[in-house]
């Protein structure tokens, strides 16, 4: 299964709707298991692909000139199949966000099982979800000593916001106040709705609640930064910066960072590889392309087919009832050998507050006559879909399926990604191939999708209900009163048929037997090697 780019979006810019919703923006919003493609690729990454045979001329030149790293106890090697960066604004992979969670360290950080922890921040609270403080560590210092100021996540959210790069869009998902504004040169980046109090107090002001603001925090793109060349990079995370070796680049373990006492390696090695090179020199390595040993954790990204509720016959629930009870998800999965897991509901499996049923069918035709369908008047369905696999597989599973009831009669209606985009943008659609990967670990990540006024919702789901329980979770004071609006919500959603889930996607990792400190259900995709650590016995050591 081929990596989802993690800045690869079906939307280039952010809009703004009433209520101030605001389009995500995201690391990948339709899923795809054989290869992301988008209508934002960089050439560059086509440049990448048509020069990959000299780039595999230099990597042996590389690996040849220099000594493969050894496995010990106190180093742990990463491989990777791109090219890594020391600057937070040219990050467009989970390679280099990796690399760079390494070096650097942001507010928050997560733990193995993807949930938030104090990182750079030992606290925060917020009265309102509207205005945020938080808390620094007075122990948490630079690499050469100076402490980490309040000032410098200033200084960094700053510069993102006057830069060029795609990551700016996600100071405006946070709902940063004036952050649009400052992006577009209307207002100072001093107007945008970070300051700081003192030198350990840093204060949000955001435009709207938004009380899982500490789990967004937790992406890359918020991480605070000192120095822009490699020679003076200034680390405030677990490790820094010491060499670059050919094809290979050496951190070792920050004496400054404020939690070095349990950070067990003391070197970490991160190795550019070949495509066809065995992955069992490094100890980790995503989406291996050389081996049938990998581990898969689950993702964020969940892959599915809308309804377009604008349709006559589509907006009846009975229709989209028949529809989606025809169809196995787990038959679906377990017949094209996909890594991941069948789903009956539209969110990732752990944030789900009902259990995830198993598929029950229903008797079609009663369901379909209830809405005026018979053999005289079937139901005539479209079905868009982008062409490649798993696409087309999956799509055709579908139309043979729905046409066994004389009742339906399916078109399929293969077309190019962009078209699919499009289509999608315009609601130019019946039922359409779609998907969805959060940006943070909170099922309003997916939620929002529901609201009426959302820029994203392009299913013409306007439930009144949905709408008020969305608006009562941001005030909501506790996290349970949070919780029981999410389990109506969900409860509602799979009740009213508004999508035909499939599956949640799975990333497959390759990982030494040797190394521990990782949690297999952790859905974020984010594994810091200052959480990991070796056994004491090294299986198939060199």
């Amino acid at each position: 299964m081929s990596r989802i780019n993690f800045m690869q979006r079906i939307r280039c810019f952010i809009s703004r709707q009433p209520f101030s919703w605001k389009s995500a923006v995201r690391f990948s919003i339709v899923f795809f298991t054989a290869g992301a493609l988008s209508a934002c690729e960089p050439l560059s990454q086509f440049a990448r692909k048509l020069s990959g045979i000299e780039a595999n001329r230099q990597a042996e030149m590389s690996q040849s000139a220099f000594p493969p790293p050894a496995r010990t106890q106190d180093q742990l090697i990463r491989g990777v199949y791109g090219e890594l960066t020391f600057d937070v604004l040219n990050m467009n992979n989970v390679e280099q966000a990796d690399f760079l969670r390494d070096l650097l360290e942001g507010l928050v950080n997560l733990d193995a099982q993807g949930n938030i922890l104090p990182g750079a921040a030992e606290s925060w609270e917020s009265q309102n979800d509207t205005l945020w403080r938080f808390h620094l560590r007075p122990q948490a210092k630079w690499s050469n000593g100076e402490p980490v100021l309040a000032q410098d996540f200033v200084d960094s959210w700053r510069k993102l916001a006057q830069s060029d790069s795609p990551l700016k869009d996600y100071l405006s998902y946070i709902n940063l106040l004036n952050s649009q504004a400052v992006m577009a040169r209307q207002l100072s980046p001093e107007q945008l709705g970070v300051r700081a109090v003192n030198e350990n107090v840093l204060e949000i002001e955001l435009d709207k609640p938004t009380p899982y603001l500490p789990k967004m925090l937790a992406h890359a793109a918020f991480l605070p930064t000192r120095g822009n060349m490699p020679t003076e990079f200034l680390s405030n995370g677990a490790y820094r910066f010491i060499r670059k070796q050919g094809n290979r680049i050496f951190l070792n373990k920050n004496p400054a960072y404020w939690n070095e006492a349990n950070v067990a390696f003391q070197s970490v090695v991160y190795e550019k590889m070949s495509d066809d090179q065995s992955p069992d020199s490094v100890d980790w390595l995503e989406s291996p392309k050389n081996t049938s040993q990998a581990t898969y954790f689950p993702t964020l990204c969940t892959y599915f087919y809308q309804f377009n509720l604008r349709d006559a016959k589509l907006s009846q629930r009975a229709v989209r009832t028949a529809l989606v009870s025809m169809i196995s998800s787990q038959y679906i999965v377990q017949n094209e050998h996909l890594p991941a897991w069948p789903l009956s509901d539209f969110l990732p499996r752990h944030m789900q507050t009902e259990q995830n049923q198993e598929w029950q069918p229903s008797v079609v035709e009663a369901l379909l006559q209830q809405a005026g369908i018979s053999a005289e008047n079937p139901l005539h369905i479209t079905l868009t879909y982008d062409r490649g696999y798993p696409q087309e597989n999956i799509a055709n599973r579908l139309v043979r399926t729905w046409s066994q009831s004389e009742l339906i009669h399916v078109t399929p209606e293969p077309v190019s990604f962009a078209d699919l985009l499009e289509k999608q943008a315009k609601g130019e659609f019946q039922v359409i191939r779609s998907g969805w990967c959060a940006d943070y670990n909170d099922p309003s990540a997916f939620f929002n999708l529901l609201h009426g006024q959302y820029p994203d919702n392009k299913t013409g789901i306007d439930n009144a209900e949905i709408n008020q329980w969305l608006e009562q979770s941001v005030t909501a004071k506790t996290e349970a009163e949070r919780t029981a609006l999410y389990q109506k919500i969900q409860h509602l959603v799979k009740q009213e048929r508004y999508f035909l889930p499939l599956y949640q996607a799975q990333r497959a990792v390759y990982i030494h037997p040797s190394v521990r400190g990782f949690d297999v259900n952790n859905p974020t995709s984010a594994v810091y090697s200052k959480d990991l650590f070796r056994r004491t016995e090294l299986p198939n050591q060199r």
